[in-house]
């Protein structure tokens, strides 16, 4: 285990940038590429305030995430369940305008998986994650970065971690990694970010980064290490964890990593960027809202990865950072169809997955008609993905999803 300190305020300045700033796209640019992260404040807009877009608002931003987790409720179930107890806590959540901070401990148990991370019940195509993924803010770092608005979208996890008091860590586990490997072929820049509804501070969940680490001196050893070189032999080998690096200058870069990398504090409604390429880790302590976020450019996506990411859309599932790659993620890729959840002594009976936001509201019963055959030609998500997109397949999820989304994929 190990203690990561923060960025000083005069480090973090450093590479935090506001988009009302005259040479925003300029200085977008210099700070990722002198440092390999970046602050962009201001993303999403402050609430209740009367001012700005209400579709911008932290706030709201909030509504969509509770109301994911109401549809995610089967109230058919639950015999076994502590069903009082349950109702007292969902009138208290519904009476506070859904606010998340009043979920019931038992939804919030019930949904949450490892590292904070939602990759289950169909709530990586919530409305949430969609709107976040789409917000005209958004997009726009990502076109002024690539140089284009011809983008298509990653499909990653939601991040939350809940409002309770006693999980504030001082230590966790050390992960640190890259996610990208050029051994496998991909060279090309990729931004990845975190889209923080709410800030992070000393008792948050937050992210870890080294700067200056996607540079050759510290990147370009990492990758020409042999342990890299190995995994850069499958395509499915972009993530290179420096622990695992062979030899005396491996152990040295994973030395260094663990001394220079630092927590970031974000304020609320912020974007965190950073090159896929620079050293990071997550640090789970205390709550966390946020979504992780990556647009490429969509030339880089080939047909396969398409097939893919609508086969994902369509199961409700995530895919890795990449949009490029669209890789089933590796927290669902060995997993078989999802099935309800009875309600039990410690867990809110759930549907197997929620109606994805990606789907437009008219085509909801063709939805679900598609499911048994989404997952009818493999053992897991990743093989009934993989084989997905032949004869008249594609075209019927085509059909069932939003413009949007479609556009976007």
């Amino acid at each position: 285990a190990v203690c990561y300190p923060f960025f000083t305020r005069d480090e973090q300045g450093e590479f935090t940038i506001s988009p009302d700033d005259i040479h925003y796209g300029e200085r977008l640019h210099a700070v990722l590429d002198e440092y390999g992260v970046a602050i962009v404040t201001d993303i999403l807009d402050d609430n209740g305030d009367g001012e700005g877009d209400a579709s911008s608002s932290r706030s709201a931003f909030e509504g969509h995430f509770a109301a994911d987790w109401i549809s995610a409720i089967d109230d058919r179930r639950g015999v076994a369940y502590r069903r009082e107890e349950y109702q007292k806590g969902l009138e208290r959540f519904r009476a506070s305008g859904h606010h998340i901070a009043d979920a019931p401990s038992s939804l919030v148990s019930s949904l949450i998986g490892t590292k904070g991370r939602l990759s289950g019940r169909g709530l990586p195509h919530g409305k949430f994650a969609w709107k976040s993924r789409l917000h005209t803010r958004v997009r726009e770092v990502f076109a002024i970065l690539h140089g284009t608005e011809l983008l298509a979208t990653g499909l990653d996890n939601p991040f939350f971690s809940p409002l309770v008091d006693g999980e504030v860590q001082s230590e966790n586990r050390e992960w640190l990694h890259v996610d990208q490997n050029t051994n496998t072929g991909l060279e090309w820049k990729c931004y990845q970010g975190v889209l923080y509804v709410w800030g992070a501070d000393e008792e948050s969940s937050t992210t870890v980064l080294w700067p200056k680490s996607h540079r050759d001196e510290v990147y370009g050893r990492i990758v020409r290490d042999k342990y890299a070189k190995h995994r850069g032999e499958n395509s499915w080998g972009q993530l290179v964890e420096l622990s695992k690096l062979l030899g005396e200058d491996g152990c040295d870069l994973h030395r260094r990593a663990v001394q220079g990398a630092r927590r970031v504090r974000i304020p609320p409604g912020s974007l965190l960027l950073w090159d896929s390429r620079t050293v990071h880790q997550g640090w789970q302590s205390g709550p966390r809202l946020a979504m992780p976020i990556c647009w490429e450019p969509r030339a880089r996506r080939d047909d396969d990865a398409l097939n893919r990411k609508l086969w994902l859309c369509a199961a409700g599932l995530p895919s890795s950072h990449s949009s490029t790659e669209g890789r089933v993620h590796g927290m669902s890729a060995f997993k078989k169809r999802p099935k309800d959840l009875e309600g039990e002594e410690r867990h809110v009976p759930l549907k197997a997955t929620i109606v994805p936001w990606c789907v437009r509201p008219d085509m909801e019963m063709q939805w679900m008609e598609l499911q048994d055959d989404l997952w009818s030609r493999g053992k897991n998500a990743k093989e009934n993905a993989d084989m997905f997109g032949g004869g008249d397949e594609r075209g019927k999820v085509e059909r069932i999803l939003r413009a949007e989304v479609l556009d976007c994929l």
